[in-house]
C-alpha cells in the first residue's frame, strides 16, 4: 500500500512535472487552497504532509502570503497532528524557514527544500523523511 502524501500548493503547474513523479510512488492528494487541505486532514490519515509557503492566506488568522504555508501548520497542524512530518517546499530561499525555526524551537519532524527543476529531488526528500 502507497504511504499517503497531503500536498498543499496554489500553484501546481509550475512543479506539475515533480509533483507527477511524487503521484508515481506515493497516493498523493493535491489541494489547491488551505480550507480543502484542513477539511483533508479531518478526512484521512496522512504519513507526510507537504506545504508551499506562499498561497493566497484564505482560511488562515493571519493573512501574510509570504508565509501562509507556516501559518496553515500552525493553525491546522501542530497540535492535532503532530506525529506527521512536514516538507515545506518553495521557491522563497532558507531565510524565512530558518526564522520559522528559531521562533518555534528544532522539531526533528519539519523539513525544508526549495523547488527545481529536478524533478526526482522531491520524491528523493519524500523518501528520505518517510525512511524508504
Amino acid at each position: 500500500m502507497k504511504k499517503k502524501v497531503l500536498l498543499l500548493d496554489d500553484n501546481m503547474s509550475v512543479t506539475k512535472s515533480s509533483i507527477d513523479e511524487l503521484d508515481k510512488v506515493f497516493d498523493v492528494v493535491r489541494c489547491k487552497q488551505i480550507k480543502v487541505a484542513a477539511h483533508r486532514l479531518l478526512i484521512y490519515q496522512f504519513d507526510l504532509l507537504v506545504i508551499d509557503l506562499m498561497m493566497p492566506p484564505e482560511g488562515l488568522d493571519v493573512k501574510d502570503e509570504f508565509k501562509a504555508g507556516f501559518f496553515f501548520y500552525k493553525q491546522y497542524v501542530k497540535g492535532k497532528y503532530d506525529g506527521i512530518p512536514v516538507l515545506f517546499w518553495t521557491n522563497l530561499n532558507e531565510t524565512p524557514y530558518h526564522e520559522f525555526m528559531k521562533e518555534n524551537g528544532e522539531n526533528p519532524l519539519l523539513h525544508y527544500l526549495q523547488k527545481s527543476d529536478n524533478n526526482e529531488e522531491l520524491v528523493n526528500k519524500v523518501k528520505e523523511i518517510l525512511g524508504m
